[in-house]
């Protein structure tokens, strides 16, 4: 079912100006004033909001990222962005551009919930997946710092960016600092509190009726988006009257977990009041664009509950929720599930390989990012290898019966996406679990090895 956006969210696509026109946004107020993810489904300023909450900022507004939230190696979650049409100034020897936003390559299983759900349930909406974020990074630091971030629009053709009706935005340090001090507020200053909080209304409170994300009710509302449009669609969503009691939807959840089988086990959370009153199911969908479910169960009134379905843990499986009395009609729509659950992939040293958990058919398997340039790597990584441990807690020589595998015998896999990497991968014959590991040794030493996190429930 598609729900009507309100008239104040429709867009001009106009072409980009030139790079000295970029203006500067350095506090949430001029945000607010940019034409950029205002309004249901747009998730720029959601994406926004993410990106200061996996950097830090110091006093003299040097911007680096937190530890294991971005892989130098592939750029993961990142994609590297050309600039071929000079949309942005040119790079320096020592830099490069990364994009993040582009929600159709299967990407969106790297962003938490609230970036992406309103992109998986407004499906024919033209809005849904242009808004994007370009920084730079200069490699010349150690770690490398982002000297740079551009709000911008991908064009209808969704090959250049553009942006409308400015050019491209330059984000300042000092909003990214602002917008993560809001997951915090009483710690900042009285300044900076009487700057970004001149009126707590009932716009913050509808806000924070939908999203439960530290900060997010507070930062949306004073960024001018569109929060009484955007409540206007949980209503028509989940049928429920303006009583934020029936409509509260800021804890809706719907997740795939995993058994120690390798089958999916389906869990829902926060569905709001207003289910009760339904007859509903929760249903696995092969990928988002199957029309046939493959599992139900029904729902029943409980607002959480979960289920063990037969069907093998695989990137794409999607959960929906659906009202039996309206035909089977899909109310709410999960996110699809990443293969790799969105974990960054493990740096191997100092070298250009990274290395990932991930799932394939309910199997645990490994990938490595390898870097282009990195030459003749079979000939470095000869005796390199990777194993799968039951858990973490096992000794490196405790790997699973068999389950190891050389990393010059690992399948090349093509990749549109990550154009500056060779991807090899490995799947093992262990089903995936919460506890399963990986870990990679450089030689038959077995010293200790470099090592993933765990899958997770």
């Amino acid at each position: 079912m598609e729900w009507k956006s309100s008239l104040g969210c429709l867009l001009v696509w106009l072409s980009f100006a030139s790079s000295a026109d970029i203006p500067t946004v350095s506090s949430i107020s001029e945000l607010k004033a940019l034409d950029y993810g205002k309004c249901f489904p747009q998730h720029g300023l959601m994406l926004l909001h993410w990106l200061s909450s996996i950097v830090t900022i110091d006093h003299n507004d040097v911007v680096q990222f937190k530890p294991k939230v971005f892989d130098p190696v592939s750029s993961y979650p990142f994609t590297p962005y050309a600039n071929d049409n000079h949309f942005l100034p040119d790079l320096t020897p020592t830099t490069a551009y990364y994009t993040v936003g582009n929600l159709l390559k299967g990407s969106a299983g790297r962003f938490p919930p609230y970036v992406t759900q309103d992109f998986y349930n407004a499906y024919n909406y033209p809005t849904r997946n242009r808004d994007r974020i370009v920084i730079r990074v200069d490699s010349w630091y150690n770690p490398g710092r982002i000297d740079r971030v551009y709000v911008a629009l991908e064009s209808s053709d969704q090959r250049y960016l553009t942006y409308s009706p400015y050019s491209p935005a330059l984000i300042s340090a000092r909003l990214l600092r602002q917008i993560a001090s809001l997951r915090n507020p009483f710690g900042m200053r009285n300044s900076s509190v009487a700057e970004l909080y001149p009126t707590f209304n009932q716009s913050i409170a509808i806000a924070d009726s939908m999203f439960s994300e530290p900060g997010l009710a507070s930062f949306l509302t004073m960024a001018g988006y569109d929060v009484n449009g955007r409540h206007g669609v949980s209503v028509q969503m989940w049928s429920c009257s303006n009583s934020p009691a029936l409509c509260k939807t800021r804890s809706v959840s719907m997740a795939l977990k995993t058994a120690k089988d390798g089958n999916a086990r389906v869990s829902w959370s926060g569905l709001p009041n207003s289910i009760q009153k339904m007859h509903t199911n929760v249903a696995l969908y092969k990928n988002v664009e199957s029309n046939n479910p493959i599992f139900e169960v029904k729902v029943n009134g409980r607002l959480t509950g979960t289920a063990d379905t037969t069907i093998k843990l695989d990137p794409g499986l999607q959960l929906r929720l659906l009202r039996e009395e309206v035909g089977n009609t899909v109310i709410w729509k999960g996110p699809e599930l990443d293969d790799a659950k969105g974990k960054i992939p493990v740096r191997i040293g100092a070298m250009d390989v990274s290395l990932q958990l991930f799932t394939s058919a309910g199997y645990a398997s490994a990938r490595l990012y390898i870097r282009k340039s990195v030459e003749n790597w079979k000939d470095s990584l000869y005796n390199s290898w990777v194993a799968f441990y039951a858990r973490p807690s096992d000794s490196n020589n405790d790997y699973l019966g068999g389950q190891w595998q050389w990393a010059i015998y690992f399948e090349k896999k093509p990749s549109d996406e990550f154009e500056n990497c060779d991807i090899y991968e490995y799947v093992s014959g262990t089903a995936i679990s919460p506890d399963v590991q990986i870990r990679f040794f450089e030689n038959n030493d077995g010293d200790d090895g470099f090592r993933t996190e765990s899958w997770g429930s």
